[in-house]
């Protein structure tokens, strides 16, 4: 499947980072490194390459390299950050309401010293996996609640992956510290397998 890539008329005006892809269609887009979001909506034709962008909140920290996830109810999760403005490997969590434009802070897994540049992946069930970067530890936060409990521990540390959801349902992690290794996290029976 051949595709190309096309530059938008009013590019932005500033190095991007992190895009995410609302439930509204609209496109979240931040500036690399900062606590600065953007807002990339179509035009009127529902064509982005023509649409345009609009400031929205800042989050409370700058994050560059962060754990990311547009939740089921539309609200977008941030947590962790190298080179933040809250220090290295920041253990930090934020939520965004789109519908509000506002951030919120959220807690942090129990016990946890740093997120950094943690992975995470929602789940079937709308909650949300996140890694640990330097032990083998996982913790799941319930949005609707939002708390966190304890996840089943990988063979590995999670820092530097990129975890994806499987239509099987299942999250593919491969590793990065020990590479080739590949786990997958079988959700409903809460439990990595090599």
């Amino acid at each position: 499947m051949a595709g190309t890539w096309t530059k938008l008329s009013t590019p932005p005006a500033f190095a991007v980072g992190t895009m995410l892809l609302l439930t509204d269609g609209t496109v979240m887009v931040q500036e690399a490194g900062g606590k600065n979001w953007w807002r990339l909506s179509p035009d009127a034709a529902g064509n982005y390459i023509n649409g345009g962008l609009t400031p929205l909140a800042p989050m409370k920290h700058s994050r560059l390299y962060f754990a990311s996830a547009v939740l089921a109810d539309g609200r977008v999760f941030v947590a962790g950050g190298e080179y933040s403005d809250g220090g290295g490997d920041l253990d930090a969590a934020e939520i965004y309401d789109p519908v509000f434009n506002v951030w919120k802070d959220l807690p942090t897994p129990a016990g946890w010293t740093n997120i950094g540049d943690a992975p995470c992946c929602v789940l079937p069930d709308g909650k949300l996996l996140l890694g640990s970067i330097n032990t083998t530890a996982t913790a799941i936060f319930d949005p609707v609640s939002e708390t966190w409990s304890a996840g089943a521990s990988k063979a590995d540390a999670s820092s530097e992956e990129t975890w994806t959801l499987l239509p099987d349902q299942s999250v593919l992690a491969p590793e990065c510290s020990a590479h080739p290794n590949t786990e997958k996290y079988l959700a409903a029976a809460d439990k990595w397998v090599t």
